[in-house]
């Protein structure tokens, strides 16, 4: 989350906790997430662990604060939020069933365009938000670095796998159109899972890797994406009317920004290096993230299923390297063979025929001499093939884990 996002409720957070005579202090709200970095290395053990069991509201959410602790933070606030949450659809339930309007008006009306229990089916998806979540934070190596049920209408989440504190190599995928928490982070879950295993197994092969904790692969969804789903037509059309825009990143990208901020500035290595990843409308997020400054955030980046990097109603263009920052061969595009999305150009023109790497998501074998699927469709480049032992990532996904590793000699072009 925006360190700015958040001052006011730090603010009335800290009033509360002088009031209440502790010695304790919420994050500050001024000096940015190096600020936030440093206020939490200068705590003592106790002080964190105290802030984690009986604060987790003030740091869970806030960009700069140690992975392991945002991890045991956000854990610990699930049973409040649920209870929360399942309090707001009581007083639905209640406001719905004490409604006078004939049933004619429910039925009809209210379902095409505002239905009666709108805001009911939008508790209701968080609820199960936070059943998905929960899934995921049962697995090995995961870190459930955001989970927010309030800002946003629909639940935001990220989760790690593996700690970026200590990684040397890190990566975010942003995802786009239709992606939910509820919908979408367990299998992101997953592939992050197979990618940190490619990314290892190529470090290794090449000498650079020693074990599973020098890589981080992180799924961020900590924006709501558009979406053609929800409790009724007016909400499909509105969904409809934000992909056509680019008014959904533009609002969303200075929250990404943040997050990479905090990546750096909560690291323990030196100079780790950073990988931003981003699909469909997504890409059109994370360019936005990185905008003119982008060099002091990543290292590489990656757009994928791209339907455009700028926004609409902006003279900006981002076309090269440079615009970003970043050195030439920094910059990689990919586009699946009957990816339609991604032949739209819609948002400032074709990515693919700017000046930036093309990697190839066709079959084929790898330099580690597997042979890989290829990805031709839209949804397909982060996907697994194989079952059981073999199950491994396509051709685009070994490009993904060969970049992330700084190994850009080992990936494939188009």
């Amino acid at each position: 989350m925006n360190v700015a996002s958040v001052q006011a409720a730090l603010r009335r957070a800290a009033t509360r906790v002088s009031a209440a005579g502790s010695d304790l202090v919420p994050p500050p709200v001024t000096g940015g997430v190096e600020g936030v970095a440093r206020y939490w290395r200068d705590l003592d053990d106790a002080a964190r662990e105290r802030i984690v069991a009986e604060h987790p509201e003030w740091i869970g959410g806030v960009d700069g604060i140690a992975a392991v602790a945002r991890d045991a933070a956000n854990r610990n606030r699930i049973p409040t939020e649920r209870a929360e949450l399942q309090a707001q659809r009581d007083r639905l339930t209640r406001r719905l069933e004490s409604s006078r309007l004939p049933a004619w008006w429910h039925q009809k009306i209210r379902k095409l365009f505002s239905s009666a229990d709108e805001n009911g089916w939008y508790v209701d998806q968080k609820l199960r938000d936070l059943e998905v979540i929960e899934k995921q934070i049962t697995h090995e190596h995961v870190h459930l670095l955001l989970l927010d049920v309030r800002r946003a209408r629909r639940g935001l989440a990220a989760i790690a796998v593996g700690d970026p504190d200590v990684a040397t190599h890190i990566s975010v995928t942003t995802p786009g159109l239709g992606t939910t928490v509820g919908g979408s982070l367990d299998g992101m879950r997953r592939q992050a899972e197979e990618l940190t295993k490619v990314c290892v197994a190529e470090l290794r092969r090449v000498g650079g890797g020693r074990d599973r904790q020098v890589v981080a692969n992180i799924a961020w969804l900590g924006y709501v994406p558009p979406n053609l789903t929800g409790p009724n037509r007016l909400a499909r059309l509105v969904g409809i009317g934000e992909l056509g825009t680019s008014r959904v990143a533009v609002r969303s990208a200075p929250r990404l920004t943040e997050f990479y901020r905090g990546i750096r500035a909560a690291a323990t290595v030196a100079d780790p290096h950073i990988t931003a990843l981003g699909h469909s409308y997504g890409s059109l997020v994370t360019s936005l993230a990185l905008g003119r400054n982008g060099g002091e955030l990543v290292d590489d980046v990656i757009f994928y299923g791209s339907p455009g990097l700028s926004p609409t109603w902006s003279p900006q263009r981002f076309r090269r390297a440079s615009d970003y920052g970043l050195a030439d061969g920094h910059v990689y595009v990919m586009k699946g063979a009957q990816d339609r999305i991604a032949e739209l150009g819609y948002f400032g023109g074709d990515p693919y025929d700017d000046d930036f790497v093309a990697l190839s998501a066709a079959a084929g074998t790898s330099p580690d001499g597997r042979h890989r699927e290829g990805a031709p469709r839209h949804a397909d480049y982060p996907r697994t093939f194989g079952s059981g032992p073999d199950e491994t990532l396509r051709m685009s996904g070994y490009n993904f884990a060969v970049i992330i590793d700084g190994l850009p000699e080992l990936a494939v072009r188009a």
